[in-house]
């Protein structure tokens, strides 16, 4: 999570729309805005740094940067075994001036159940945008784009891929 960065409400609001009260979100990447999710929501959050742990009342899941993204054996043996919601935003773009970032999500999709909805912020930047092409791919299915303003007051984007229904 970066320094005071929050998802924008637009996405709130879509979960609040569209996730009933009390279902179970996996984030990657937690922060101020995991404060109002866990408010109606059981929030299970992957965080790659131990200054951003048990800040924001979620059930979180350490997992160190290792080989250039989360540690998936700590992925592995943390995540829930149900969910209804896969949040993505994080890891950050860099730490300590290293290019992380979310590319490597679409290599390691098979850890999470991508039969749920799934938000992928920050859907405007170059990288993301890559991301959800790959995504595409792995997953077989397409996502919507949705505006938003960043805390700042700033247009961004995130996309969803609406859940399968089975």
């Amino acid at each position: 999570m970066g320094k005071g960065f929050l998802m924008c409400k637009e996405i709130h609001e879509w979960i609040e729309e569209n996730i009933p009260k009390g279902s179970t979100i996996l984030e990657l990447g937690s922060g101020k805005g995991t404060t109002r999710l866990v408010e109606n929501y059981n929030v299970y959050s992957i965080e790659h740094s131990k200054k951003w742990m048990n800040r924001y009342g979620s059930n979180y899941i350490y997992a160190a940067i290792k080989n250039g993204w989360y540690d998936i054996e700590a992925i592995k043996k943390g995540i829930p075994k149900h969910y209804d919601l896969l949040l993505i935003d994080g890891p950050p773009r860099k730490i300590d001036g290293v290019k992380i970032g979310r590319m490597p999500l679409a290599d390691n999709i098979d850890l999470f159940n991508t039969d749920v909805a799934i938000i992928v912020d920050d859907s405007d930047r170059g990288r993301e945008m890559k991301l959800l092409k790959n995504m595409v791919k792995k997953i077989g299915r397409e996502y919507t784009n949705h505006k938003g303003r960043d805390h700042r007051g700033k247009g961004t984007m995130f996309a969803i891929f609406d859940k399968v229904n089975n």
